[in-house]
């Protein structure tokens, strides 16, 4: 209905290892983007760490052919699970989701600082685009762009939505609010 109305903005969606390893769901997901071609252009998966933790080798090969597929992987709430770094080296990632508890004592926290940019600035050296969530002042969006961060997610710029809320929202704002930028 958004693509209709013109709305082309990427939807991510969460995915558990569960879902994945069920041949019924892969199938499903295969099929209907084989029938709507532009939809791995504007679904994102994301999976998250504990959701991956169990080492499986048909999630791995599901993973792998998502994204020869074309569609967006990423990892969501990052550095809240088991063997993060590890799983960086083999999931076909493109995205890294930093959670939002490095950077909610962002910036008068200098150690939470230092972990903050470590965080990007190792997601960048594996060439992951970087989004960090729970963004809720302008200071903290300021310090991920000084750090390399690509986007953010958080109350800063809306809480949670409805569809037809999102929708009006997008509407009723600026194209541009939606881009990655760091002139804030």
């Amino acid at each position: 209905q958004w693509q209709q109305l013109g709305l082309l903005y990427p939807i991510a969606i969460n995915l558990g290892g569960p879902e994945l390893l069920d041949d019924s769901f892969f199938a499903e997901l295969m099929s209907y983007s084989a029938d709507h071609p532009w939809l791995t252009r504007y679904l994102q998966l994301e999976i998250t760490e504990t959701n991956i933790a169990v080492q499986q080798p048909l999630l791995h090969k599901r993973l792998r052919a998502l994204d020869q597929y074309g569609f967006s992987i990423s990892i969501d709430d990052f550095g809240t699970g088991y063997s993060s770094m590890a799983y960086l080296k083999w999931l076909p990632a493109s995205i890294l989701k930093v959670d939002r508890s490095f950077v909610q004592n962002v910036p008068d926290s200098p150690p939470d600082c230092r972990v903050l940019k470590a965080i990007i600035t190792l997601a960048k050296s594996l060439d992951l685009d970087v989004i960090v969530e729970g963004v809720e002042t302008i200071e903290q969006a300021r310090l991920c762009c000084q750090y390399g961060a690509d986007m953010f997610q958080g109350y800063l710029f809306s809480k949670p939505l409805s569809p037809d809320d999102f929708a009006n929202f997008v509407k009723n704002h600026h194209p541009g609010l939606f881009q990655a930028s760091c002139n804030i």
